[in-house]
C-alpha cells in the first residue's frame, strides 16, 4: 500500500480527480472492486468518443442527445455547397430520426477500424455508411424536394460510404 501511495504522488491527475480518489481507485483495482468515483477518471475523448456513435451503434440517450453535448457551438457540417450549423443540423437530425428511427452510422471497416488520428491528435478521419429503414414520417433530404412516404413493407436504407475529418 505504502508503494501505491508513493506511486500517486507522481502522477499527473486530470482536472477534477484528487490524490485520494486516485488512490482509492487504484487500491479498489488491486483488490479487484472498482469504485464508481474511480471509472470516471478520465473523459472519453477523440476515437473513442467517436465510436459511441459512428461504428455501429448509437449512445444511450440517444444521436439528439449526444449531438448536444459534444459538437461545438461553432460547429458547421460541410456537405459541399449545403452548409449547416450547429442549431440547423439538430433540427435535420430530428427530422431524420423521426424518419428512420433506426437511423444509424456505421464503419465498413468493422467496429474500431477505419478511425485514424490524421496530421494531430485532435483531427480523426475515418470512413461511414449512414444506413436506416424509412418506417416513420415522410422524409425529403433538402427543402424544395418532395417528401417520399414510407412504404410497405419499409424499405431499409444506405448510402455509399464517405469519408469524415473531424476536428476539435
Amino acid at each position: 500500500m505504502l508503494a501505491l501511495i508513493t506511486s500517486t504522488l507522481a502522477l499527473q491527475l486530470p482536472s477534477g480527480i484528487t490524490r485520494r480518489q486516485a488512490i482509492v481507485g487504484a487500491s479498489g483495482l488491486a483488490a479487484g472492486v472498482v469504485p464508481t468515483s474511480a471509472l470516471a477518471l478520465r473523459p472519453v475523448t477523440g476515437i473513442n468518443l467517436l465510436r459511441e456513435t459512428f461504428a455501429g451503434t448509437l449512445p444511450a440517450g440517444g444521436l439528439l442527445e449526444w449531438y448536444s453535448e459534444h459538437l461545438s457551438t461553432d460547429f458547421i457540417a460541410d456537405f459541399g455547397p449545403v452548409k449547416l450549423n450547429k442549431e440547423e443540423y439538430l433540427v435535420v437530425t430530428a427530422d431524420i430520426l423521426k424518419s428512420f428511427p433506426d437511423f444509424t452510422y456505421t464503419n465498413p471497416e468493422g467496429y474500431g477500424y477505419g478511425f485514424a488520428y490524421a496530421e494531430s491528435p485532435k483531427i480523426v478521419t475515418w470512413t461511414a455508411v449512414v444506413q436506416g429503414t424509412h418506417t416513420g414520417a415522410p422524409y425529403s433530404p433538402l427543402p424544395g424536394v418532395p417528401a417520399v412516404n414510407p412504404k410497405t413493407p419499409p424499405v431499409f436504407c444506405q448510402n455509399d460510404a464517405e469519408k469524415i475529418t473531424a476536428s476539435g
